[in-house]
C-alpha cells in the first residue's frame, strides 16, 4: 500500500466541510445583539464560506491527487 499524501489531505478538508457546519447559527433565530464582537449573520456567513472553501480546496486536491496517479501510471 503506497502513501497518498493528496488523498490524505482532500479527504480530511472533505470531512472538515461538513464538520463546520456544526457551529452554524442561524440569523433568522438568533437574537439580535447591540453590542458584541460579531453579528449573528457575520458568523452564519463565516460558517458558509468556511464550508464551501474547505469542499473546494477538498476536490480540487483529491482530482489533483487521482491525476498524478494516472500520470504516474502511464509513464511506466
Amino acid at each position: 500500500m503506497k502513501n497518498n499524501s493528496l488523498a490524505m489531505i482532500a479527504l480530511i478538508a472533505l470531512v472538515a466541510a461538513p464538520a463546520s457546519l456544526i457551529g452554524y447559527i442561524d440569523p433568522k433565530t438568533c437574537p439580535e445583539q447591540n453590542s458584541g464582537f460579531m453579528t449573528c449573520q457575520q458568523a452564519a456567513d463565516q460558517h458558509i464560506w468556511l464550508f464551501w472553501v474547505l469542499a473546494a480546496f477538498g476536490v480540487i486536491t483529491f482530482a489533483s491527487s487521482f491525476i498524478v496517479r494516472l500520470v504516474k501510471r502511464r509513464t511506466k
